[in-house]
């Protein structure tokens, strides 16, 4: 990254984070990487946070046969959350849903080998979003079966909530 930005620096900060006042002591930041599984609207608050500061954000999560990394949203682009959520959702099929609603809590187990990939993918878009501005999961997810190596992608970023004109 110091090749491509040389100013570059990176801050990682842990912390419990239940609401958004737990983020108002964040440094500026030029991108939010959530790799938090909880609590469950963990997405929700920081999105909360990161939208009227106009802070891109991304996240990833891995199960021991899948994973996903994206949306990279740019509220400055129009991009949300909660509409990429809303439009996910109404994208999936009825297995898919009925296996979400299942399927609350993140899994209790971790695979090494499977976190690494999804972690490679998602740096590699960080990394190319900071060094150039755009990536290809710039308002997109992608999910990743590592039982077919096979995946897949839904795109659907754009904000139409009622919140838009405050972004």
């Amino acid at each position: 990254m110091r090749d491509r930005v040389a100013d570059a620096e990176l801050s990682i900060h842990r912390s419990r984070i239940r609401a958004v006042a737990d983020l108002h002591d964040l440094p500026t930041v030029d991108i939010v990487v959530l790799a938090a599984d909880g609590p469950r609207d963990i997405a929700d608050v920081v999105w909360a946070w990161a939208r009227p500061r106009r802070i891109p954000m991304t996240a990833a999560a891995v199960g021991l046969e899948q994973g996903w990394w994206g949306p990279l949203l740019r509220p400055a682009a129009g991009e949300c959350w909660w509409c990429f959520e809303r439009s996910r959702h109404a994208a999936l099929t009825p297995l898919e849903r009925r296996l979400e609603q299942r399927t609350p809590d993140p899994t209790p187990h971790s695979f090494g080998p499977s976190n690494g990939i999804v972690a490679a993918l998602l740096t590699h878009d960080i990394v190319q979003f900071l060094a150039v501005g755009d990536t290809a999961t710039a308002g997109s997810r992608s999910h990743l079966d590592l039982t077919t190596m096979t995946t897949t992608r839904h795109t659907s970023g754009r904000c139409r909530c009622d919140v838009a004109g405050s972004s």
